[in-house]
């Protein structure tokens, strides 16, 4: 299964069958202001989630400012088990939740 991003849009288009993925959602200041405790969730992610099941996290633009100044969404990028998206609208995120295997609510 590859799943591709359409640019310019927040949709996944599957080019195969998805069956259990995750959901992962993380924006809360408390989480995401601090290098310390975003480093730790980035680490839980890459080291513990994505291991048991691909995970599709619609990131929030000011988690993904946070993740470019503190350097850390290099380390997320290039693996084939977290795909991350734009943030996507109502519609669509309910669709991800309703078909995911599990939610992350990191928020």
């Amino acid at each position: 299964m590859k799943d591709v991003i359409k640019p310019g849009f927040n949709v996944i288009v599957h080019t195969g069958t998805m069956t259990e993925y995750a959901i992962l959602t993380l924006h809360r200041p408390s989480n995401v202001d601090k290098k310390e405790i975003l480093t730790q969730i980035v680490e839980f992610i890459l080291d513990e989630l994505i291991l048991e099941m691909p995970v599709i996290w619609t990131i929030h633009p000011r988690t993904k400012k946070r993740l470019e100044e503190y350097n850390l969404l290099n380390k997320l990028k290039h693996n084939k088990n977290l795909i991350i998206l734009n943030p996507v609208g109502y519609r669509e995120m309910l669709r991800l939740n309703m078909n995911a295997q599990f939610l992350v609510p990191l928020a």
